[in-house]
C-alpha cells in the first residue's frame, strides 16, 4: 500500500470538508476512517478551523505527516455530503485510492451554482425576508435595491480578496445608507428596520454558530470556541457596518427616517 498517496487523498477528503463549513470533528472522522479502512499501524487526525494535520505510521514504514493549512472557508452542503458519500464507497472497497482522489479533485473543482444565480438568490432572500417580517410593496422594492447592491458588493469584495471582517463592514454599511438614501427620496413612508434587517439575513452567521456547538457538545472545545470567536466577529462587523452607515444618514439630517 502506498501510504503517502492514502494520506494525501485522506487530507484531501477533510480539506474539501473543512473549507465548506463542516464540522472538526467530522473531518475528523472521515480522515481517520479512510486511513484506517487500508489498516495502517496507526493513523491520527487533528484538525482545527483553520489547519488539518495527519499522520500514518506502519512497522515497515517511516511516519507519515501531512499539514494543510485552510485560509478560506464558505459554506457548501453539497460538497459535504458527496465527500462522505465517496468516503464511504472507498472504506467499503467499491472505489480504488486512484478513484476516490479523482472523484475527490473533480469534487472540490466543479461549481453547482453560477455567480450571476448566487446574486440573484441574495436579492430575492431580501425580498422574501422583507415580505416574512411585514413589509409592503415598497419596502420589498427597497430591499431589492439593497439586495443589489449586497450582491455586487459581496461579488466585487470576494474577487479583490477583501478579509471577511472589512468585507462584511463596508456592506453593511452600505446596505444602511442605501435602505435611508431610497426611503428618504419615495413619496411614502417605509420600514427601514425590516428592510436593513430583512437584506443582511443572508450574511448571519447562523452555521457558525451551529457548527460551534456541535464541535463543543463532542468535546472539542478548542474549534468550538474559534467558531464561536469566528460568529462574535461576524455580529460585530454587522453591527458596527449599520451603526456606521445610520450615522451617516444622520450627517445628512434623515436621522426623522430611521
Amino acid at each position: 500500500m502506498d501510504y503517502q498517496s492514502l494520506t494525501d487523498t485522506a487530507v484531501l477528503a477533510g480539506e474539501i470538508m473543512l473549507k465548506n463549513n463542516a464540522e472538526t470533528y467530522r473531518c475528523e472522522e472521515t480522515i481517520t476512517h479512510m486511513l484506517e479502512a487500508q489498516k495502517p499501524g496507526r493513523a491520527e487526525a487533528v484538525v482545527l478551523t483553520t489547519s488539518i494535520v495527519v499522520t500514518a505510521s506502519d512497522r515497515d514504514m517511516h511516519p507519515i505527516t501531512v499539514v494543510r493549512r485552510i485560509k478560506n472557508r464558505d459554506t457548501n452542503l453539497n460538497r459535504i455530503c458527496r465527500v462522505n458519500e465517496i468516503s464511504r464507497r472507498f472504506c467499503a472497497g467499491a472505489l480504488t485510492l486512484n478513484e476516490t482522489r479523482e472523484e475527490l479533485i473533480s469534487v472540490s473543482r466543479e461549481r453547482i451554482y453560477r455567480p450571476y444565480l448566487v446574486n440573484l438568490c441574495l436579492v430575492m432572500v431580501s425580498i422574501f425576508y422583507t415580505m416574512l417580517l411585514g413589509g409592503n410593496a415598497i419596502d420589498c422594492l427597497n430591499a431589492a435595491v439593497c439586495g443589489v447592491l449586497m450582491a455586487a458588493m459581496t461579488y466585487g469584495g470576494s474577487r479583490i480578496g477583501l478579509r471577511p471582517f472589512i468585507r462584511d463592514f463596508c456592506i453593511c454599511a452600505a446596505i444602511a445608507v442605501c435602505a435611508c438614501a431610497v426611503g428618504r427620496f419615495l413619496p411614502v413612508t417605509v420600514h427601514l428596520d425590516l428592510i436593513i434587517i430583512a437584506t443582511m439575513m443572508p450574511m448571519m452567521p447562523g452555521v457558525a454558530v451551529t457548527n460551534a456547538a456541535r464541535d463543543t457538545l463532542q468535546g472539542d472545545y478548542m474549534s468550538g470556541g474559534a467558531r464561536m470567536l469566528e460568529a462574535f466577529v461576524k455580529a460585530l462587523a454587522i453591527a458596527l457596518g449599520v451603526g456606521l452607515g445610520l450615522g451617516i444618514c444622520g450627517l445628512f439630517g434623515w436621522e426623522v427616517l430611521l
